[in-house]
């Protein structure tokens, strides 16, 4: 049997659900945490036009809408991932959607793939500038630190867990069970 990009995958445990993006036919957007069947993960961090679908309000002067929304607490982050109907992901399953190499995309640096920098001048950059992961996911890494259910942060190289100040810009993706 053939899949179409279009079709949904019927069986999410098939090996063929891994990256898909939507494999359900009902989460565009969103990918299987690598190892679950059970739960998907926005495949992009929340931009500012994502934000200001679900929580009305005006876009900074000059800034682009595809931006990353950045720069918000943790309480907020969870109120606006419950307010769209998702949550926020759990530690285990944001390093899933990482993988196990040092960077998203590897063991080695590599500028054409991902930020594995503190960014310059403070910019954040576009959501999805860059190639996804090989699960599917786009900018996980150093760009953008990334807030879990239970408030912690996670960023920089895999399993790295802030317990102090943050470099980067602390911004959101949800997750949502099946």
């Amino acid at each position: 049997m053939t899949v179409r990009v279009e079709d949904p995958v019927v069986d999410l445990a098939d090996s063929r659900a891994r990256g898909l993006v939507n494999p359900t036919g009902q989460h565009p957007l969103m990918a299987l945490v690598p190892g679950r069947a059970d739960v998907l993960l926005d495949v992009l961090p929340v931009s500012f036009d994502r934000w200001l679908r679900v929580k009305p309000g005006t876009l900074p002067q000059d800034l682009d809408p595809w931006v990353a929304r950045t720069g918000i607490e943790h309480a907020e982050a969870a109120a606006w991932a419950r307010a769209a109907g998702k949550r926020l992901p759990t530690v285990a399953e944001l390093r899933a959607a990482w993988g196990t190499g040092r960077y998203p995309w590897g063991e080695q640096a590599d500028p054409a793939l991902g930020v594995a920098a503190p960014l310059r001048y403070g910019e954040v950059p576009e959501v999805a500038l860059l190639p996804p992961n090989k699960h599917g996911f786009f900018d996980l890494g150093c760009a953008i630190w990334q807030w879990t259910d239970d408030g912690q942060l996670l960023g920089g190289e895999p399993g790295l867990v802030a317990g102090g100040p943050v470099a980067a810009p602390c911004g959101l993706r949800c997750a949502q069970e099946l």
